[in-house]
């Protein structure tokens, strides 16, 4: 699994998340992305990619992924 910092910054048209580090107030955030043929899992929720809270990022883990049939 890798893990990229993710910047989300609030401004008054929106939330932006940039892997960008601006020099204005951010919130961290975490991009989780799973290995080749591994999905991420947190109970019953599962993703190749997912951005979470840094408090959440131990909640995942990194499994095998189910074998898709025919591609």
């Amino acid at each position: 699994m890798n893990k990229m910092e993710i910047y989300r910054y609030v401004g008054s048209n929106g939330v932006i998340d940039s892997p960008i580090k601006l020099p204005m107030d951010y919130t961290l955030r975490y991009r989780l992305i799973a290995d080749e043929g591994k999905e991420l899992v947190n109970g019953d929720t599962a993703a190749t990619v997912i951005d979470v809270d840094v408090d959440d990022v131990d909640k995942w883990i990194e499994q095998e992924a189910p074998r898709r049939n025919g591609r």
